[in-house]
């Protein structure tokens, strides 16, 4: 028997031993794989701007396809207009039920000023869904920043 001789090794009591050939692992090589993926996809999105922090709004984009609409306005006194006559806050539920009585389809758009709070937005928001709107948005100034 003739052996080459980078297949024999020292061995112990003279016998030659067979040198096993090295193998590569590849379920290690995958994990690591994946550890960079996973490293990579969470940086990239620390990455991205965020689209609702800084926010100068009201400003929107192009305007939608006009359906019927209750309008009501919260200018930044406090005061509420439901399709441009004054209402109390106490009145506001009744009015926007009759509104919407007359047309069910209708959407109610909330038109607040920029400087008016947030809570008190989705306040009249919540008291619009109460009332019966089905669809709701809110009224924006048409912009060109595009951002």
């Amino acid at each position: 028997m003739h052996l080459p001789p980078q297949a024999i090794s020292g061995s112990l009591f003279g016998r030659p031993r067979l040198r096993k050939r090295a193998r590569i692992e590849i379920i290690p090589m995958i994990d690591t794989i994946f550890f960079l993926l996973v490293f990579f996809m969470i940086f990239s999105l620390s990455l991205s701007r965020q689209a609702g922090i800084g926010i100068e709004a009201p400003e929107g984009g192009a305007p939608l396809p006009r359906a019927p609409e209750v309008v009501v306005a919260i200018p930044f006194e406090g005061s509420l207009l439901v399709d441009g006559v004054q209402v109390t806050e106490g009145d506001l539920g009744a009015t926007l039920e009759q509104a919407l009585r007359a047309h069910p389809d209708a959407v109610a758009v909330i038109a607040a000023d920029r400087n008016v709070k947030h809570g008190r937005v989705v306040q009249v928001m919540e008291t619009a869904r109460a009332a019966g709107a089905k669809r709701l948005a809110i009224g924006t100034v048409q912009g060109t920043s595009g951002q």
